[in-house]
């Protein structure tokens, strides 16, 4: 390329034109606002995205459009300079579809006069659809090695979604209960506690449950083909609750962390 040539978008003009507009962004490694810049956009890209947004329902024009970044996770806000109004769209929004999608949902609402009260409104009543409900889950008896003759000790829960690359993501919660100790080493049946473990399962084939409890054996996975595990496994601590309603809820609460929602999780 000839050292007088520019990337496409990149010219002197449009840098400079971008770098009088009203327009920042700001990121956790930024000590102060960048002026005329869009992470991923060429400052044409910036002049034209910034000429989508009309003046303010107050009449105000040139608000202030700030772009922020923060390990990864990204929101679009325009702010009038004179009423206040600020509308704010985030990379987790329900309805943004693509990438960099916040950025035009943004702009769409500013222009049509939305207020930030509406969006989170919609985002919230978005968020209570979606999130899995006790109903939505079944707890499975945890039984010591899947055998039925040994007593009950806890509940576990398999859930499963699909990936875009069509693999499988999944996740299993269990509940294990927890005795009052009378002397060391020594538990009453009391439950006292009941203690919340995860597992994350990555890039799987198929959807596996576990076979009913059992007598005669011990479960391993080459009593069920598909099985990547055993009901044993229990995964990562996570927290020991009062209650087994309570352990459950904490267990759901997880579960949107990890795309796991009413939308997502596949019927076994």
């Amino acid at each position: 390329m000839n050292k007088r040539e520019f990337f496409p978008g990149w010219d002197k003009k449009y840098v400079s034109e971008a770098k009088k507009l009203n327009v920042f962004y700001y990121s956790a490694r930024c000590d102060e606002e960048v002026q005329g810049v869009l992470n991923g956009f060429s400052p044409k890209d910036v002049i034209r995205i910034y000429k989508k947004i009309k003046p303010c329902k107050c009449g105000a024009s040139s608000p202030k459009a700030l772009e922020t970044e923060c390990m990864g996770d990204f929101e679009f806000s325009i702010i009038c300079n004179k009423c206040g109004r600020r509308v704010i769209r985030t990379m987790y929004d329900f309805d943004v579809k693509m990438p960099d999608g916040w950025i035009g949902l943004c702009i769409r609402d500013w222009n049509n006069g939305v207020d930030q009260e509406e969006i989170e409104a919609a985002n919230d009543a978005e968020h209570e659809r979606i999130s899995l409900k006790q109903e939505d889950v079944v707890w499975n008896p945890l039984h010591p090695n899947n055998m039925a003759d040994n007593p009950l000790e806890g509940y576990y829960a398999l859930l499963f979604r699909k990936e875009r690359d069509g693999n499988i993501f999944g996740y299993k919660w269990t509940i294990k209960f927890q005795y009052e100790e009378i002397e060391p080493a020594l538990s009453s049946f009391l439950i006292n506690s009941y203690i919340l473990f995860g597992k994350r399962y990555m890039d799987l084939d198929n959807v596996f449950t576990y076979p009913k409890p059992i007598k005669e054996c011990e479960f391993c996975e080459e009593h069920e083909t598909g099985c990547v595990d055993g009901v044993n496994d229990y995964g990562d601590f996570f927290y020991a609750y009062r209650s087994l309603e309570e352990a459950k809820e904490g267990a759901l609460a997880r579960c949107a962390w990890n795309g796991l929602n009413r939308d997502t999780i596949m019927k076994q």
